[in-house]
């Protein structure tokens, strides 16, 4: 439970000055139960949108747009329940209207590129995705969406250079599910740890120098396990 806390706090921390940061920077001053309220509503959408409500999210997100216009997390979730909703017009306008405001918020700049590359306007795509390398060269899924790009209108070498560049920035989390293996295996959680060890796997080459002690650990784990489980002989309990 205090774990599950734990989370829900650092969560609406984060929701918090997420919103705070938008509402001030838009001019308007909002009183701080008011601030408390959007949060609120916010947070009921985005759970309304993660249990597959999509239509209770997009009306609360709606709502939230009228209360809150410079909001943009609430605005960058209404379109995804838009294009969940095959809206995608809508989607796309509210996409847009957020990167007229903050031409840095790489999520709509994304979602709004995969959508374009949907509906076979490739070129779009392509303008919004290098204006995004502007402000980050660090996210791989760009990368990804600049080689579909390529695929689409058959440049498969810049495609092929493109993809090897998001799987560069990919095998470097590896990093990330192996340190969280090793705070697991602290607390003896041997399932969490087995289960970020593949995910460090999954991402990494056979010929990668990390592959083979990683697949080792995890072997040894199931062995370990294995052998827990196993009665002695003569054992007829």
């Amino acid at each position: 439970m205090k774990q599950s806390g734990s989370r829900l706090c650092i969560s609406s921390i984060t929701i918090f000055l997420s919103a705070f940061m938008m509402f001030t920077s838009c001019g308007k001053q909002e009183e701080p139960l008011e601030n408390l309220e959007l949060l609120n509503q916010y947070t009921r959408a985005k759970n309304y949108y993660i249990d597959g409500d999509i239509e209770k999210a997009r009306e609360l997100f709606l709502l939230l747009k009228d209360r809150a216009p410079g909001f943009i997390q609430a605005l960058f979730m209404l379109g995804k329940c838009y294009f969940f909703g095959k809206e995608y017009a809508k989607a796309e306008e509210e996409w847009k209207s957020i990167l007229q405001y903050n031409p840095q918020h790489l999520d709509s700049r994304k979602w709004l590129s995969r959508l374009l590359l949907m509906e076979g306007r490739g070129e779009e795509a392509e303008i919004i995705l290098n204006e995004s390398l502007h402000y980050t060269t660090e996210d791989p899924q760009i990368f990804l969406l600049l080689g579909k790009v390529k695929k689409a209108k058959r440049e498969y070498s810049e495609a092929i250079e493109y993809y090897n560049k998001a799987s560069l920035l990919i095998s470097n989390l590896v990093e990330v599910y192996i340190d969280l293996a090793e705070i697991y295996r602290e607390f003896g959680l041997r399932e969490k740890t087995d289960y970020e060890l593949s995910r460090a796997l999954s991402l990494l080459d056979r010929d990668s120098p990390l592959y083979a002690p990683l697949l080792s650990l995890l072997r040894n784990s199931g062995e370990r396990e294995q052998g827990k489980n196993q009665k002695p002989e003569g054992d007829l309990k």
